[in-house]
């Protein structure tokens, strides 16, 4: 078991990583040979999908599983009522609404901790976009572009960002009960079905790969990026 505690803690100091390598100018890195052209384009359209009642586990057992973390014990069944979702994750040019619509300056759309943490980082839009010459520019892992040609992209943001901005919508991010639920039957680990294993070293238009809508129809809830939700990390 110890060595699966040493591989994914290894894998997440190299996500940490990449955060930061993502934050440094272009001209302080050498763009690797033989990278996926960029995935642009339109995505799949905005809409809301229906997911019914109904009971999910979370968490794992002991006696049943090779490795987790302390916090995924014991498994614990969860009633999740009837809700509405998204179809696909809220993209760049969505979030683009919410800043020039002052977002980052009201501070009723965002709770104490969140706005205190805002004024000390100073942030006024995602850590990944800035404002040149009058046009917004998109930073990606080696290189930097207009936004509007990653305007289809699922929006890389903060807990804070994200609960700020589904505030400004009159929505609410989903809790992990929820997460499960809409995610229900989407194939896990299928490179030919979501944006992983580092396939395109950058997100993909949302909705991308149809093959990995779970049953309820929604996609994107494996690959292109984490998801939020409102569930404290915390033991179950």
């Amino acid at each position: 078991a110890i060595y699966h505690v040493v591989l994914e803690h290894e894998v997440m100091h190299h996500e940490t990583l990449l955060y930061m390598l993502q934050q440094l100018p272009p001209a302080l890195k050498n763009k690797p040979e033989g990278l996926a052209p960029y995935r642009l384009g339109c995505g799949v359209p905005a809409g809301e999908v229906p997911v019914p009642r109904g009971e999910v586990a979370l968490g794992a057992d002991f006696d049943r599983v090779d490795f987790g973390w302390d916090n995924e014990f014991p498994q614990t069944a969860s009633t999740v009522g009837d809700f509405l979702v998204d179809r696909v994750p809220v993209r760049n040019t969505e979030f683009l609404e919410f800043v020039e619509a002052g977002g980052y300056a009201t501070p009723s759309l965002w709770d104490a901790e969140a706005w205190a943490w805002r004024g000390r980082v100073g942030h006024e839009h995602p850590v990944f976009w800035k404002r040149a010459g009058g046009a917004w520019r998109y930073r990606t892992l080696f290189d930097e572009f207009p936004l509007t040609m990653a305007a289809e992209w699922p929006v890389q943001v903060s807990f804070a960002e994200a609960q700020a901005y589904a505030t400004w919508k009159g929505r609410d991010l989903m809790t992990e009960a929820e997460y499960h639920r809409a995610a229900e039957g989407a194939p896990f680990g299928d490179p030919s079905c979501a944006n992983i294993g580092f396939s395109n070293w950058a997100p993909t238009p949302v909705g991308l790969y149809l093959g990995g809508a779970s049953r309820h129809g929604v996609l994107d809830l494996v690959g292109n990026g984490w998801e939020w939700t409102k569930t404290r990390f915390a033991p179950f």
